[in-house]
């Protein structure tokens, strides 16, 4: 639901009726009603502006590479152009199944993906900012500590930093590398506590 999904994803996804999607659709944006006002707008502000801003601490953006055109075939869509379209929808034209139903499909295609993005993309890129300050402010701290090469970073995948160190430094690391991101979440979540859970293990488990 928080990419965007729907009833029918729901449906789809979990093989049960579209009946159930719903009332489990209407049923999540009920007891978070927050999160349909966000989808709101975040959805307008990107179909305005053709861009995302990921936050307001660096002002990060992503542009939308196709919204130019988007933009320029949406002038199409006038009232004019949905009499004709209900119109020859009504009558089952030739004109509406081989014309104005692939345009109006297309058109909602990429409008949808347009929202889509702005749901995500501040939640997923500000997650990303927030591993780099992570990963930057453990890199200083080793640096400091003349630790940078007994201590490896073989690997960053998604919000999850993997260390390598000795056994006897392992308490150490783990306390240093969990202070770094969550000390990297203050800056971005200033409202809710961000915690990082550090894992010890002889082999990596994701």
């Amino acid at each position: 639901l928080l990419y965007g999904g729907n009833a029918v994803t729901l449906s789809r996804n979990l093989s049960i009726p579209i009946k159930e999607g719903e009332n489990i659709y209407n049923s999540y944006f009920g007891a978070f009603p927050g999160i349909k006002k966000y989808f709101k707008r975040v959805s307008k502000k990107a179909l305005e502006d053709g861009y995302i801003l990921h936050n307001n601490i660096l002002g990060r953006k992503t542009r939308i590479s196709f919204f130019d055109e988007f933009k320029e075939k949406a002038k199409t869509f006038d009232d004019d152009y949905w009499e004709i379209y209900r119109e020859e929808k009504k009558n089952g034209s030739e004109v509406y199944k081989n014309v104005l139903k692939r345009e109006v499909r297309e058109h909602f295609k990429e409008k949808g993906q347009i929202e889509r993005m702005s749901y995500n993309y501040p939640i997923q890129g500000t997650s990303a900012d927030i591993t780099k300050v992570a990963c930057i402010k453990l890199f200083k701290w080793l640096e400091n500590e003349d630790k940078l090469f007994n201590v490896w970073l073989p690997s960053v995948v998604h919000d999850e930093i993997v260390c390598e160190c000795e056994e006897k430094d392992t308490e150490e690391i783990k306390n240093k590398l969990q202070e770094a991101m969550e000390e990297a979440g203050k800056i971005y979540c200033k409202r809710v506590k961000l915690t990082a859970t550090p894992v010890v293990t002889k082999v990596w488990k994701h």
